[in-house]
């Protein structure tokens, strides 16, 4: 267990993929996480400072596809902005059609 708990907070990310986010973050775009794991993203250094906020399945009591953790990333994206977010301002990235993609396209 503690080997399993050590290792998700050291994913391998894809190519590029920490560029892009710093060039997000740097033209002023909030960037948040929604996801049905439990990594610390506070423990991993290469995205710490890249993201403004976390919406975990555990926290919100819904995985995705769930429409409820999509509503509650677009709140704690207002609360960030100081505004509304609404779902066509968003872009989702993820690596699961269903649970990424078609998630957020239904809501």
């Amino acid at each position: 267990y503690d080997a399993w708990t050590a290792a998700r907070n050291r994913p391998i990310f894809f190519e590029g993929a920490i560029e892009l986010l710093s060039d997000l973050k740097s033209r002023g775009l909030v960037i948040g996480v929604i996801s049905d794991g439990f990594a610390e993203l506070s423990q991993i250094p290469q995205v710490s400072s890249l993201v403004d906020f976390a919406i975990f399945a555990k926290d919100v009591g819904a995985s995705k596809p769930d429409a409820k953790i999509f509503h509650a990333a677009m709140a704690k994206a207002s609360e960030v902005l100081g505004g509304a977010c609404v779902a066509g301002e968003c872009i989702m990235v993820g690596d699961s059609h269903q649970k990424d993609v078609a998630g957020a396209q239904a809501v």
